[in-house]
């Protein structure tokens, strides 16, 4: 009797929580999203300025095994129009389009491998746009922790850097965001 009743109070205790144990995450599929941040950007003899970013990305994930997790995704993003101090004087109102490809290296942590902190390198091109226009070709990284719910729906901070060479000299883009992805 005694034992009965510990395995039915045991059953109470443990209940609720086996009931709302979420499954493991399956990083594994197709997925596309869409971001919100700033890109502080910076061009050589102009003064750094922060401009809203928004983003937009597709791609596809492996899960190997439990801790690792190997993609790639197309992304387009644009960054708003302000207005740079030049050196000497003066002002000029520009921001840009980047668009291209990234790898991405992805370590599930946590209860069930919902956590996700990764890595990115890619490869993306500048179009600049108002006065400092020119456009340019350069590698990009950067790093982010991406969470998994329970439905098909994740949630990330992510932090990105590019330097482009162009004709309006040297280019720097650093934009931190966050974003939503809705996985198939």
């Amino acid at each position: 009797m005694k034992r009965i009743r510990l395995m039915s109070f045991a059953g109470l205790v443990l209940a609720p929580a086996l009931a709302f144990a979420a499954p493991p995450a399956d990083w594994t599929g197709a997925q596309v999203g869409a971001q919100v941040g700033w890109t502080q950007t910076n061009v050589d003899g102009f003064s750094s300025e922060n401009a809203l970013s928004l983003g937009v990305q597709g791609g596809y994930n492996f899960q190997f095994n439990r801790h690792i997790v190997v993609g790639g995704d197309v992304f387009y993003n644009w960054n708003q129009k302000k207005d740079h101090s030049f050196a000497g004087g003066g002002s000029a109102n520009f921001g840009s389009n980047v668009y291209g490809v990234d790898g991405l290296v992805g370590f599930p942590v946590g209860e069930g491998g919902r956590f996700m902190p990764y890595l990115k390198v890619g490869y993306g091109h500048l179009e600049g746009s108002g006065d400092a226009s020119g456009s340019d070709n350069a590698w990009r990284y950067g790093a982010g922790l991406q969470w998994r719910m329970d439905t098909p729906v994740s949630f990330y901070v992510q932090y990105m850097h590019q330097k482009f060479g162009s004709s309006s000299g040297n280019w720097k883009n650093d934009t931190f965001a966050l974003g939503a992805s809705y996985h198939f």
